[in-house]
């Protein structure tokens, strides 16, 4: 793999026949670090994020990819 190839992350949402949301929830506290570095939090002041979360994270990071690097700098 080189260091321009895209890494694709695979998810799971079932196991042995249920959905992983309907038994856990991943919640997660932004560091101090990362929220002096404007992570885009969904909820102002509010460190936690969950997974459903993550859209709207993806959604801010790549409006600001663009904005900075331009369209479609998303995309490999």
């Amino acid at each position: 793999m080189g260091p321009n190839d895209a890494v694709v992350l695979h998810t799971v949402e079932r196991a042995g026949g249920v959905a992983i949301r309907d038994i856990a929830t991943l919640d997660i506290e932004v560091s101090d670090r990362l929220h002096a570095n404007r992570f885009p939090l969904p909820r102002k002041d509010d460190r936690r994020i969950t997974q459903d979360d993550f859209p709207s994270i993806v959604a801010a990071i790549r409006s600001e990819t663009n904005t900075e690097f331009g369209e479609p700098s998303d995309h490999p």
